[in-house]
């Protein structure tokens, strides 16, 4: 299965399909190849069958966390929101340490003005994985819009040292600076 997601990481397709085929013949309910079946359909941009495989993952391994991980992001384009916490939520379960999974969950829950809630999921995030610049800048911007300037430029910093050649870093500094009436610094970043 290795082989096959390298395959198709480095877009070598036709050999990777060939991979995931024999890997299905010989076992067809490994949860590794509906995930590697997942990822080749979902490149391949048969978004329909990389969910039926991912959902095929989450039945055969319920603990599957980045199965819900796609699972949710394909559940996402289809702006089926519900859906996408359900998954997002499932994948902090399955692997409370997937940092990733905390990420989306909190940007989903951001999104949909859960300002608490998203709070807790990004700080989870950078509990996990402390160097997340998009965690940072996440946070940065949610505690800008909620007026804590203070916490809005400590996290925007950090985001800043983690990823200093991100645009959005630097117009989140902007956008602080600009609040604060530092329109000098606030030009310099935008």
């Amino acid at each position: 299965m290795l082989r096959a997601v390298g395959l198709i990481e480095n877009g070598s397709m036709a050999e990777a399909e060939l991979c995931l085929k024999q890997a299905y013949l010989l076992t067809p309910d490994a949860p590794d190849v509906h995930f590697a079946l997942g990822l080749f359909e979902e490149k391949s941009g048969d978004l329909h069958s990389a969910q039926r495989h991912y959902e095929r993952v989450t039945q055969l391994d319920p603990c599957h966390a980045r199965a819900y991980v796609n699972l949710g992001l394909l559940h996402k384009q289809a702006d089926a929101l519900d859906k996408t916490e359900d998954c997002y939520r499932r994948a902090t379960t399955a692997d409370p340490a997937m940092a990733e999974a905390h990420l989306n969950l909190g940007t989903l829950l951001h999104q949909t003005n859960r300002p608490d809630e998203a709070e807790k999921s990004f700080l989870q995030a950078l509990a996990n994985e402390p160097t997340m610049a998009a965690a940072h800048l996440n946070l940065s911007m949610m505690m800008l819009w909620q007026s804590r300037i203070p916490e809005a430029l400590q996290f925007a910093l950090k985001a800043l040292q983690l990823a200093p050649r991100i645009a959005e870093v630097h117009n989140a500094l902007g956008a602080i600076y600009k609040s604060t009436q530092q329109t000098a610094k606030a030009v310099e970043r935008f």
